[in-house]
C-alpha cells in the first residue's frame, strides 16, 4: 500500500464517529461546543493523560507553556507548566481533598499537614485586608505578632513579640520588646527591652528602656522613663519620665510623674506620689500622700499614710507616722508610734504608741510602750521606760524609767527610777520645774 494511500485511512479513521464544526472537534457529540478545540462527551469513558515519574517530567525537552501530565510518584497527581520551555514551573493542581477547607478539615496528619510554608519566607495574617499577625524567620528580625494591627509599623526592629489587639502597632526599630494584652507598649516606637502584660500596660511609652509592666494599665503614660518595674493593675499609671521605680500592688505610685528610685509594695503604697523620689513604702496605703517628700521610708500598712513633703522620716509599723505630712527626719517604730506627728521633726520613737498625739514637738526621743504619749509640742525631752513622760508638753525634761514623769506637763525636769516625779503637775516648789528625781518612786506625787 502506497504511503499516501495509508495516511487518507489514518486520518478517516480518527475522523469515525466526530464531526467538525466551525474548526471544533467533537468526540462524542455531534455539537461541539464553538469554544473549544476538542470537546469530549463520554457517561461511561474518562480522558487519560500521559503518567510519567519526576525523573521523566524533568527530562522533557522544553515542556509548552500550559503542558498538562500526571505524575506518578512522590506527590502524585495533574501538574501543569506555569513556566516556559526554557525555565518550566510545574504546579500541582489542588483539589478538595488536598486544599485547607474553610469549614474544617478531616483525615489531617500532624506529622505531614499544617499552615504555613515550606521555604524560608515570613507567614503573615490579614483580617481585614490589615496586618493581624508575623511570624518571622528573617534572621534580621525574627518578630512574632499576633493580633489585629499588632506590629504594624515595625521596619527594623526584631526580636519582638506581640499578642493582643494592636499591641506594638507603631513599633519601628524597636528591639526585643514583649507585648501581650489590648493595645499593651501601642505607642512604642524605639524603646528597647520592655515588657508589658496587661490591657493598655505601658501604652504611651515611645522611647523608654528596660521597663516591665504586669497589669491592666500599668506604666500606662511612661514615655522615656526607664528601668521601671509595675506590677498591679494602674502601678505607676501616670509616670511618664520617672525612672527607676519599683511599684507592687495595685495603685502602688499611681500618680507618679517625674519621680525616680522609688520603691512601693503594697495597695496604694506612694499612690499619690508625683515628684518625690528615693521614697520606700512597704504595706497597704504605706506613703499614701507623699507628694514631694524625699528619702522616706515606711513599713507597714498606712504609716506615713498623710506626708506630703516631708524627707527623710522613717517609719516601721501599723499607723506609725501616719498624720505626719510636713515634719522631716522622724524616726517611728512600732504600732502607732507618733501617729499623729504633722510637722515635728527629728523625733525618735520606739515602742507601742510612743509618742502618739505628738503634733509639731521636735528633737524628742520616747522609748518604750506609751512614752510621751500625750506630748503634741514639746521638745527636746527624752523618756525611756513604760508610760514615762506620758502627759510631757515643756521642754529639757528627762525621764528614765517606768511611768517617770507621767504626769509632768511643764519643762526641766529630770527624773531617773521607776514612779520617779511620777505626779508633778504643779508650780513653784511647787513650780514643778526644775526638778531631780533619782530612784523608785521618788518625788512621786510632787504637786
Amino acid at each position: 500500500m502506497k504511503p499516501l494511500n495509508l495516511l487518507f485511512i489514518i486520518l478517516a479513521f480518527c475522523l469515525a464517529g466526530s464531526a467538525v464544526s466551525a474548526q471544533s472537534v467533537g468526540i462524542g457529540t455531534a455539537t461541539p461546543d464553538a469554544s473549544a478545540m476538542l470537546d469530549i462527551n463520554s457517561t461511561t469513558r474518562g480522558l487519560l493523560i500521559p503518567k510519567m515519574t519526576i525523573a521523566q517530567k524533568n527530562a522533557l525537552a522544553s515542556p509548552a507553556n500550559g503542558l498538562i501530565i500526571f505524575i506518578t510518584d512522590s506527590i502524585s497527581g495533574i501538574y501543569y507548566n506555569s513556566g516556559t520551555g526554557s525555565l518550566p514551573a510545574w504546579e500541582r493542581m489542588v483539589t478538595s481533598r488536598s486544599a485547607w477547607q474553610l469549614d474544617g478539615n478531616s483525615g489531617t496528619s500532624v506529622a505531614t499537614h499544617f499552615i504555613g510554608t515550606t521555604d524560608s519566607v515570613d507567614v503573615k495574617f490579614k483580617v481585614n485586608n490589615q496586618n493581624a499577625g508575623v511570624i518571622s524567620v528573617d534572621s534580621l528580625k525574627r518578630n512574632t505578632a499576633l493580633g489585629y494591627l499588632s506590629m504594624n509599623s515595625n521596619t527594623t526592629g526584631w526580636l519582638n513579640v506581640a499578642f493582643g489587639y494592636q499591641s506594638l502597632t507603631l513599633n519601628t526599630t524597636g528591639l526585643a520588646n514583649t507585648a501581650n494584652g489590648y493595645k499593651a507598649l501601642y505607642n512604642n516606637s524605639t524603646g528597647n527591652y520592655n515588657v508589658a502584660v496587661g490591657y493598655k500596660s505601658l501604652d504611651s511609652n515611645t522611647t523608654g528602656n528596660y521597663n516591665t509592666g504586669i497589669g491592666a494599665s500599668s506604666l500606662f503614660s511612661n514615655t522615656s522613663g526607664v528601668n521601671n518595674t509595675a506590677t498591679g493593675a494602674f502601678s505607676l499609671l501616670t509616670n511618664t519620665t520617672g525612672s527607676y521605680n519599683t511599684a507592687n500592688g495595685m495603685n502602688a505610685l499611681l500618680f507618679n510623674s517625674t519621680g525616680t528610685g522609688n520603691t512601693a509594695t503594697g495597695a496604694s503604697a506612694l499612690q499619690h506620689n508625683f515628684i518625690g523620689s528615693d521614697n520606700t513604702a512597704n504595706g497597704m496605703g504605706a506613703l499614701y500622700n507623699n507628694g514631694l517628700g524625699n528619702n522616706n521610708t515606711a513599713t507597714g500598712s498606712y504609716s506615713l499614710f498623710t506626708n506630703t513633703s516631708g524627707s527623710g522620716n522613717v517609719a516601721n509599723g501599723y499607723y506609725t507616722l501616719t498624720n505626719n505630712e510636713t515634719g522631716n527626719f522622724n524616726t517611728a517604730v512600732g504600732y502607732n508610734a507618733v501617729r499623729n506627728n504633722d510637722y515635728g521633726s527629728h523625733n525618735a520613737a520606739l515602742g507601742y504608741s510612743a509618742m502618739y498625739n505628738n503634733i509639731g514637738g521636735s528633737s524628742n526621743i520616747a522609748i518604750g510602750p506609751l512614752s510621751m504619749y500625750s506630748n503634741s509640742d514639746g521638745s527636746s525631752n527624752i523618756a525611756i521606760g513604760n508610760a514615762s513622760g506620758f502627759s510631757i508638753q515643756g521642754y529639757n525634761n528627762v525621764a528614765i524609767g517606768d511611768s517617770a514623769l507621767f504626769a509632768h506637763t511643764t519643762s526641766n525636769s529630770t527624773a531617773v527610777g521607776s514612779g520617779a516625779l511620777r505626779n508633778n503637775i504643779g508650780s513653784g516648789n511647787v513650780t514643778g520645774e526644775f526638778n531631780s528625781a533619782f530612784g523608785y518612786r521618788s518625788l512621786y506625787s510632787n504637786t
